[in-house]
């Protein structure tokens, strides 16, 4: 009977112990598992977050102006040119048109890069505009391409999409009627190249042809084009 009343009591035991190794290895798995989760959480994020421009880096950057043919770096949107004698400072600038802003990739790096309008005026009627490729480069601006676009042009509508600049202008021509035109471009290097593959071709299959024998030329027109050969 006492044999019997040892067992269980050493069974007892021997449960008791067994219970408390395994609650002492859960509690120190919890004090490990915090530590790491802890330590992981004070390290600082190596991880760089891509830099963004801002408007407001925009309008304070330098660009190569097409205008002065040199590199200014404009204050707050705008860069001063001398004006002539007797002429007002007024007429005499470079600006960056704050309604033409976009931004988008352009490179293939991944970065949000921009297209702005630059508006010049060095006295007179004449304001100029181009347009500025800008490439973000960790957050700061590099004016980079730039293409005239004419006096007194209107700049209807400019986007970047797939990294092909869209740009919808209408020209000035003196205040007679003009028709607006739609302008794609891409960035080829440091350059801006007209991206005629987004153009459509027109069908001249079924068109006819002109030939000149006296001064040896000839040319294709639509069928519906009448030539005269007076």
């Amino acid at each position: 009977m006492k044999n019997n009343q040892y067992i269980r009591q050493a069974q007892y035991k021997k449960g008791f112990a067994s219970l408390a190794l395994v609650g002492l290895i859960v509690i120190l798995l919890s004090v490990g598992v915090y530590f790491v989760l802890n330590k992981k959480s004070s390290q600082p994020n190596n991880q760089q977050v891509p830099s963004k421009l801002t408007f407001d880096i925009l309008k304070n950057a330098e660009y190569y102006s097409q205008d002065t043919g040199t590199r200014i770096k404009l204050v707050n949107g705008t860069y001063p040119l001398t004006p002539m004698a007797g002429e007002s400072q007024a007429d005499y600038f470079v600006k960056l048109d704050a309604d033409s802003v976009v931004f988008g990739d352009l490179n293939g790096d991944g970065q949000e890069d921009a297209v702005v309008i630059l508006v010049s005026r060095s006295g007179g009627s004449g304001t100029y505009k181009e347009l500025a490729v800008v490439l973000n480069q960790n957050g700061n601006a590099n004016s980079i391409a730039n293409q005239a676009l004419g006096d007194r042009t209107a700049v209807n509508s400019l986007t970047i999409q797939n990294g092909v600049i869209s740009i919808n202008i209408t020209p000035w021509n003196g205040g007679g009627i003009v028709q607006s035109e739609t302008i794609n471009y891409k960035l080829v290097g440091d350059k801006l190249a007209r991206d005629s593959s987004l153009v459509s071709q027109a069908d001249t299959s079924n068109w006819k042809t002109y030939t000149n024998t006296q001064y040896e030329f000839e040319f294709k027109y639509p069928q519906d084009f009448i030539v005269d050969s007076s």
